[in-house]
């Protein structure tokens, strides 16, 4: 059976500090903490089953063009989002460390 899973634009949660992507029925985060004007991303999770698929790398990648857009110094603190804006070089100079 071929099952389509639709993903939802992102979801800025400012009062859980957080950003959502719904994948069908389930939902990806990525956490952040806000200290001295810096965004600190601080932990990403997709569901288990749905790992390994490319959402994760989806939603940071839109993630980091909200960073842009809206020019929000970040800092990349969780080990996975480090190696996804690794693999940019425009990441790589937008997020830092």
């Amino acid at each position: 059976m071929n099952t389509t899973l639709y993903l939802s634009e992102i979801i800025h949660d400012t009062v859980q500090s957080q950003f959502q992507m719904h994948i069908g029925k389930f939902i990806a985060v990525v956490n952040y903490k806000m200290k001295d004007g810096k965004m600190y991303l601080t932990h990403s999770e997709v569901p288990y089953h749905l790992r390994n698929q490319g959402f994760g790398q989806i939603l940071l990648e839109n993630i980091f063009a909200y960073i842009e857009k809206h020019q929000i110094e970040a800092i990349a603190v969780c080990t996975y989002i480090r190696y996804v804006k690794r693999q940019s070089e425009k990441w790589n100079k937008i997020i830092g460390e």
